[in-house]
């Protein structure tokens, strides 16, 4: 992925400090700018509304300074940088003991007599900035960024305060000697083995550093020339800010990497990157307006087949980047593929769903299909489903039986609303474990295709349409149409004591041969109590008999059975539901 990097980074030609420029994200709105009068020894604030692009404007940098350095910045998002916490380091004030502009240096000198007493905002002007903040009714969490200004000037775009931010980048981390650059091969004298400015610097995955997994060096004898170094800090700043993405509560990253040059240049990098962020990314099909406008994007049409993705799925801990997993080389063609595969999915289930969201679109959709525990708001079991979007952009093979345990375990997780689990946040209206189910339908199409060759005649064409569909064999069908009548029991019962009793006949945790027997025998009892026949009768029969004709090599494990029983069960509430 190195390569990718670098790539970019020679289109990106940009300054130093502006690859160190962080883009907002969220739902931010407002920026502070808050001055110093070292005259009349007081503070005022104003705000304006954020625009994107603010960022560069002011120079909103974020650089990996740790431990004791100092936070030189004037720019910032955390107003403790204003305030201070006792730590001469913390405060934005400690650039008076690095910035070489000595009229600036005597004018911050100036400010922290005034304003501050032993690194801390002398309480009567941080109560002017509570007041303030209270009396436009804006709170921290709107807020994109704090700019320091003295004297009415500011102080982000002084040439002085530039030449530090540069300088800290390059002249702290350069050494000496005579090194062949790994990435130009060229001879230099002054080089890099520390990384630690760059924003992806090191991750933790088994102790594995960054370095080490994008170019299959150790950090430290990996060396670069100061020009690779500034082009791999490009590439990473325009990587972090175009192509950081999330898959529910997980970041990842999209990486591309060329085959052949490309006919890119920086004024419409910018424009690629969207190209490829949304119409040649599986977590994004179909999913907003780009697909329509997809033919204004024509001019990068025949960069396609140059460009490799990678895509990185991380979690950024502090200064350090934990790498949940990553999926290497992804060609054009597997994009392409996955596409056509989806659109299929779309147009087969569209039949039968005409509320949208009861199709699965893309790998997004997919997310929220495979049960993740959670604790402390994180998910600890998250290699499940990085190795199912492994299986899945590699076409390696799935294995069905643990998927499908997974959905009787989401299924509960849904109907019991346990917050263990992270689809419970996400499937929470009434109902949603019928959706649930139903879009499980459709994953198991997207992994194993095919369609079902049998021919039941006898049954309406909904539900004979759907079995061919859903490609389900005959011990599937049996306990899919059994589900079909306990869904119309269910729906009777509902009526008359506003939950389904019948539901407790069925072991959502799995029911072996001998409960199925069991639960058949109730069911053809229940039917009788309620009066249901006709087309139930048919559909209950057909079920039985199915079941009969294979009970002595029946194979499917408990789980199967009930997940194939919930199946029915929830084709026919939907179908119920929506008046069909």
């Amino acid at each position: 992925m190195i390569k990718g990097l670098y790539q970019i980074g020679r289109i990106y030609d940009v300054k130093i400090v502006d690859s160190f420029v962080e883009e907002i994200e969220g739902n931010k709105k407002y920026i502070i700018e808050i001055n110093f009068d070292t005259g009349e020894k007081e503070i005022s604030l104003s705000s304006r509304e954020y625009s994107k692009g603010d960022e560069y404007e002011y120079n909103f940098i974020k650089m990996g300074l740790t431990g004791r350095q100092n936070q030189i910045f004037v720019v910032f998002a955390d107003v403790k940088r204003i305030y201070g916490d006792g730590k001469s380091h913390s405060i934005w004030i400690s650039l008076k003991n690095e910035i070489e502009d000595g009229e600036l240096k005597e004018k911050i000198s100036q400010v922290e007599k005034i304003f501050y007493e032993n690194y801390k905002l002398k309480e009567e002007y941080k109560e002017s900035i509570e007041d303030y903040l209270n009396k436009i009714n804006i709170n921290n969490k709107k807020i994109a960024f704090w700019v320091v200004k003295v004297d009415n000037e500011y102080i982000h775009n002084n040439e002085s305060y530039l030449n530090l931010i540069e300088k800290k980048v390059l002249e702290e981390k350069a050494e000496k000697g005579k090194i062949i650059c790994h990435l130009c091969s060229k001879e230099t004298e002054e080089f890099y083995t520390d990384f630690s400015r760059l924003k992806m610097k090191i991750y933790i995955n088994d102790k594995v550093g960054f370095s080490q997994n994008i170019s299959n060096n150790w950090e430290g004898n990996f060396a670069l020339c100061e020009d690779c170094y500034k082009i791999l800090i490009r590439g990473q700043s325009f990587v972090l800010n175009k192509f950081n993405l999330k898959v529910g509560s997980i970041d990842y990253l999209i990486i591309p990497e060329f085959i052949k040059e490309p006919k890119l240049s920086k004024d419409n990098l910018e424009r690629w990157s969207k190209h490829v962020k949304f119409y040649k990314n599986p977590f994004e099909f179909f999913k907003n307006e780009f697909e329509e406008n997809i033919k204004n994007y024509i001019e990068f049409k025949e960069d396609d087949n140059f460009v490799l993705l990678n895509y990185l799925f991380y979690e950024k801990n502090n200064q350090q980047f934990k790498v949940f997993g990553l999926i290497k080389d992804i060609p054009n063609g597997r994009i392409e593929k996955l596409r056509e595969e989806f659109k299929k999915n779309i147009n087969e289930f569209r039949a039968f769903f005409e509320d949208g969201s009861y199709i699965i679109k893309n790998l997004s959709d997919i997310y929220y299909l495979i049960p993740l525990r959670i604790s402390d708001n994180k998910i600890v079991d998250i290699q499940k489903i990085m190795n199912l979007f492994f299986a899945i952009f590699n076409e390696n093979v799935v294995d069905i039986d643990n998927l499908i345990y997974d959905f009787t375990l989401g299924f509960r997780a849904i109907y019991y609303e346990n917050s263990a689990y992270h689809l419970s946040k996400y499937f929470k209206n009434k109902n949603d474990e019928i959706k649930y189910i139903l879009k499980t339908h459709q994953l198991l199409k997207f992994l194993k295709g095919g369609e079902s060759d049998m021919n039941f005649d006898i049954l309406e064409e909904d539900y004979k349409n759907y079995i061919k569909t859903c490609s389900f064999d005959e011990k599937e069908t049996a306990l899919f149409l059994l589900g079909i009548v306990i869904g119309k029991i269910g729906s009777i019962q509902y009526t008359s004591y506003k939950y389904k009793p019948i539901l407790e006949k069925v072991n959502f945790s799995g029911m072996d041969k001998e409960k199925l027997i069991i639960l058949y025998n109730e069911i053809l009892e229940k039917m009788k109590q309620l009066e249901i026949y006709g087309n139930y009768e048919v559909i209950y029969s057909l079920s039985k008999q199915l079941f009969d004709k294979n009970l002595k090599n029946w194979d499917l494990k408990s789980y199967e059975n009930t997940y194939y029983i919930l199946s029915g069960y929830a084709f026919e509430t939907y179908r119920i539901l929506k008046g069909g």
